[in-house]
């Protein structure tokens, strides 16, 4: 993004020579970037919103629950501390924090994804992606912050997980159908220690 602001005082050294070979070489800089992204997080993985169906276990609690997976542009390009993401992922099921169920999990590369996140957008995860499959790790060392959570059971007793390990993975195919896994460790603090939500996901694009 720095490239531009570069041409601009070599205009007003020379317009026959200097400014037409800066020019050239940042247009063609510009272009491979925009389509490296562009094919890795717009053209291959299909943005938009999917309704998924999760099938799994939290700790000792098995489940199936309806939520929702959202496929968005890049949410944070500065401030991140595990780099850019090439485009933001989050499921979203219930709401563990507020209303704790077997299974409810708020899960995503950046709180931003989240409906109902506030103004402040935290890079929460790595994010990997591979044509229409996309890779979400939660970042251990923002796992405080909550941003990413959920629940294994229900009532003032539930414990309320922050993930610190695992994955999700999600695939489109072209014809807009999601399938895709989530497997993650969380840590509920010293009262509830750590347990494993593993689930399945499926659905179609909204």
């Amino acid at each position: 993004m720095a490239l531009p602001e570069i041409t601009a005082p070599a205009t007003g050294e020379s317009e026959t020579t200097e400014t037409e070979t800066p020019e050239d070489d940042d247009s063609e800089d510009d272009d491979s970037e925009d389509g490296e992204t562009g094919e890795t997080g717009e053209t291959s993985l299909a943005g938009g919103s999917y309704e998924v169906t999760i099938t799994g276990a939290a700790g000792q609690a098995d489940f199936e629950r309806e939520g929702t997976v959202r496929v968005l542009d890049t949410i944070s390009e500065v401030g991140t501390t595990n780099e850019v993401n090439v485009v933001d992922v989050c499921l979203v099921s219930g709401f563990p924090a507020a209303r704790p169920e077997a299974g409810a999990i708020r899960l995503g590369s950046n709180s931003g994804c989240d409906p109902d996140a506030s103004a402040a957008h935290i890079d929460l995860a790595y994010v990997e992606t591979d044509g229409q499959t996309v890779t979400v790790r939660p970042d251990e060392r923002v796992a405080a912050t909550l941003g990413n959570n959920f629940t294994a059971g229900s009532g003032l007793a539930a414990g309320l997980y922050a993930p610190v390990s695992g994955q999700m993975s999600i695939t489109i195919d072209d014809g807009g159908d999601l399938s895709g896994t989530v497997d993650i460790v969380g840590y509920g603090g010293a009262g509830f220690g750590e347990i494993r939500y593993q689930a399945e996901i499926s659905g179609h694009r909204a």
